[in-house]
């Protein structure tokens, strides 16, 4: 058999599995009819040379931007091989693109959409951070557990930014392991779990965490996540073990790796305070500055849109 047979060949093996794979699980994206996500599947297996019968997941499907593009993210977890890729499929459902340019929209106000949504969905959400849920000023800090910078970044914000700005600042962690970091995956995924038990132990296991980071190894990971779980009060070991059983974490890691692709995550960290960003740990001294006028200038407005005569503690005589 030619080698050009036998690519057609297995192409349309992958797509038979595909769709018999899109059928039985149900319409993963009801705006895009299932043979087109088959035809999807199939081609991205093809791309990255998937062995027959691994399964991709459709974690995300939505319009986005105005020119009627279908944003699809999809994820792998066969063989212990993570695969996440966002796609935007064309409105007449015939081009999929990893990155489409649209030559009709201004490029800098497509990515201040993309952060506005993504800050946007990170107010007032279940994820984990620190700081009053209600706060005008909201920091997003993508990290990943193995990167230094990023344990130097959680000091600057422990021993800076929270006691100055605790009470005026929201900081909300989000999840983007790195590819070349072995174990910061499982450490993510570990983290998410954590999460769900509340604000107070999600800090003291990220803490932990980076505190330990010099001492985890590749082989030793899950048992010392557990161990350092264990160091916090009001963990619940039980629930941590029976969320990682069930893929809770993983499915709550998806969504800050999508939220990451989406405004081009590159590295770690990546801060955003409200929509200013930061890529890297950078100038401490310049995060801090920008935390300093965006909290000012909130309480400015705070002031200015208080009712007559209420006491919000933002007089003339109370400004710093």
């Amino acid at each position: 058999m030619s080698t050009t047979a036998h690519i057609i060949r297995r192409t349309v093996l992958l797509f038979a599995l595909s769709l018999a794979a899109a059928m039985a699980e149900g319409l993963e994206c009801p705006q895009v009819p299932a043979a087109t996500i088959a035809a999807l599947k199939a081609y991205v297996s093809m791309r990255y040379h998937f062995p027959a019968g691994r399964r991709l997941e459709v974690q995300d499907c939505k319009r986005a931007g105005p020119a009627g593009y279908t944003r699809i993210f999809m994820v792998s977890e066969t063989l212990g091989q993570p695969f996440q890729g966002l796609f935007f499929l064309s409105p007449d459902l015939r081009v999929a693109s990893q990155e489409p340019f649209d030559l009709s929209f201004d490029p800098q106000k497509a990515a201040a959409e993309a952060v506005r949504e993504v800050v946007s969905e990170s107010k007032g959400s279940d994820l984990p951070g620190t700081g009053p849920p209600n706060a005008q000023t909201l920091m997003v800090v993508f990290l990943d557990f193995q990167c230094e910078y990023c344990r130097d970044m959680a000091d600057v914000i422990s021993k800076q930014i929270i006691p100055k700005y605790g009470s005026d600042l929201r900081i909300v962690f989000r999840h983007y392991p790195l590819q070349a970091h072995s174990w910061a995956r499982r450490a993510a995924e570990a983290a998410a779990c954590v999460s769900l038990q509340g604000d107070e132990v999600f800090m003291g296991f990220h803490n932990a965490v980076f505190a330990a980071q010099g001492r985890i190894t590749d082989t030793e990971v899950e048992a010392e996540l557990a161990k350092l779980l264990g160091s916090v009060p009001r963990a619940d070991a039980m629930r941590y073990k029976q969320c990682l059983a069930e893929g809770m974490g993983r499915h709550r890691l998806y969504r800050d790796v999508l939220a990451a692709k989406l405004v081009r995550v590159s590295a770690t960290p990546t801060i955003f305070v409200n929509e200013w960003r930061q890529d890297g740990i950078g100038d401490p001294e310049a995060l801090l500055r920008k935390i300093e006028e965006t909290v000012r200038a909130q309480k400015r407005v705070a002031a200015d849109v208080a009712p007559v005569g209420a006491d919000n503690g933002l007089s003339r005589g109370a400004r710093q």
